[in-house]
């Protein structure tokens, strides 16, 4: 059968990749993301990643979304031409396996438009003050000082319990979280937009809570929700791996 030949072997594997970044997406709690991450300013200056529109959803997902459809398309494209021509003419694979590239980008930038307009309406009443306060985990490696290349990552609990995926800097003068330590978001940096965060109960942290008795006030209930919903989710990730021992 021309479906199940080799030429379209390449275009499988794209398709497999696909799945496999959307199981790994999963595991790492990506689908519970209500806000978009933002990328860094290197990513959202480029113009070939903004054919895709990679600025305005996690990159990860854009991935998803780009391999998936250039399998697709690939694989439609090289079986159809295939059972056309009633032969596999390795000049057939070789052309079609850059041009697939094109319905491919266009067919993400619209999949990731039309997810975009989904995250912003799940996110028009999250403003980036309503984080300020809220606690949650580091899921990147180490997270960077400003003067550093990059941004950390980290799922934070707002206080009405929706999980939102940020970016983050380290507070400068503070020990930098590291990865799965829990987090407080002390501010946001509109210009490379990114929030403050220090590591949560450490001597940063009580030393911040010291020197802004009223900010601690204010905040006190939204911590109290955020470090509620933080709870909730640790104890399910536990009875989850119970179950799966």
């Amino acid at each position: 059968m021309y479906l199940f030949h080799f030429s379209n072997l390449p275009f499988a594997l794209m398709l497999g990749i696909s799945v496999i970044l959307l199981i790994l997406q999963g595991l790492g709690g990506d689908h519970d993301a209500s806000q978009p991450a933002e990328g860094t300013e290197t990513d959202l200056e480029n113009p070939w990643l903004g054919l895709i529109n990679v600025d305005r959803l996690p990159f990860s997902l854009v991935l998803v979304l780009f391999f998936f459809n250039w399998g697709s398309a690939g694989l439609l494209l090289n079986t159809g031409l295939s059972l056309y021509l009633q032969a596999h003419p390795t000049w057939l694979f070789l052309l079609l396996f850059p041009i697939s590239l094109l319905p491919a980008v266009g067919l993400t930038r619209i999949c990731s438009q039309g997810l975009a307009r989904i995250f912003q309406e799940n996110t028009a009443a999250i403003t980036p003050d309503e984080l300020i306060g809220c606690v949650g985990t580091v899921i990147s490696g180490q997270v960077p000082y400003l003067q550093n290349q990059g941004l950390g990552r980290a799922h934070v609990y707002s206080e009405h319990g929706t999980l939102l995926q940020i970016s983050c800097l380290a507070e400068e003068g503070c020990e930098a979280p590291q990865k799965n330590q829990t987090i407080f978001v002390t501010g946001y940096a509109p210009e490379t937009r990114s929030y403050r965060v220090l590591r949560y109960e450490s001597d940063d942290f009580f030393a911040y809570l010291g020197s802004n008795q009223s900010s601690k006030l204010s905040l006190e209930t939204r911590l109290q929700k955020s470090q509620q919903e933080l709870h909730k989710a640790i104890k399910n990730e536990i009875k989850t791996e119970e179950m799966n021992k």
